[in-house]
């Protein structure tokens, strides 16, 4: 049976937060972010997928725990994903995963799942949101950070980033957003590994747009850079 770490700071005892990260993707940003974070300022405690994929490759050359959970139900995907989060006491999921949830896991977990999503929402929803984007013209492209619910990604939004596509490759836009989640993620992780505010309205500014936390936005452009002379990784993150 698993128990949480106790980390003792002075006289008192807090429980130390666990992490998941839920991907169908090659796991590109939260592997990035592992090698370009400060040591032990990022850490995940389970990897979770539905296929085998380079997220789970991910988990395992790290040493972190990882399942696989072959349903090809969405419902019975998500009362088995609610189990295996109960059973390893996750307290919150980094979602990069092509399928919705359902169930009681939205409602235990209500605010404790994580989405990351690219695109602006609530434009271009779905598996081709950064796709979708660059199609349909629009002058902005960018990434959000959200909540899950039962709908497709319509959950509360947390934090967007944004670039323009005026007169721009699309490489190179797929670049900078690919750095925005990495970017993004590490932001998030800190927050709530920290106990700082995560909700816009939290915030002092009170937007979705307030920016990072310092640590990060150093970190956001070494990421950029990094991602720029490289490439980002083809198809999704």
């Amino acid at each position: 049976m698993n128990e949480r770490t106790v980390c003792k700071k002075g006289q008192d005892e807090t429980l130390k937060k666990r992490f998941a990260l839920l991907a169908s993707t090659n796991g590109s940003v939260a592997r990035t972010v592992n090698a370009m974070a400060p040591a032990g300022s990022f850490r995940l405690d389970l990897v979770v997928s539905d296929r085998e994929c380079g997220a789970l490759s991910f988990g395992r050359e790290h040493g972190i725990p990882t399942r696989l959970l072959k349903h090809k139900d969405s419902h019975d995907f998500s009362r088995s994903l609610l189990d295996l989060l109960r059973g390893e006491l996750i307290d919150y999921v980094y979602i990069f995963f092509s399928r919705l949830l359902h169930g009681p896991l939205l409602d235990e977990y209500a605010g404790r799942l994580i989405n990351f999503h690219p695109s602006l929402l609530p434009a271009c929803p779905g598996l081709r949101g950064f796709e979708d984007t660059i199609e349909s013209g629009a002058l902005i492209a960018g990434s959000t950070v959200h909540f899950v619910d039962a709908g497709m990604d319509t959950g509360e939004k947390i934090l967007q980033t944004f670039t323009t596509t005026h007169q721009r490759v699309i490489h190179v836009i797929r670049h900078e957003i690919f750095a925005q989640q990495c970017a993004a993620l590490m932001d998030t992780h800190l927050r709530l590994d920290k106990g700082l505010p995560l909700l816009p309205k939290d915030r002092p500014c009170g937007s979705t747009q307030c920016g990072f936390v310092p640590e990060v936005a150093e970190i956001a452009f070494d990421i950029y850079r990094a991602v720029a002379k490289r490439g980002s990784p083809s198809g999704n993150v």
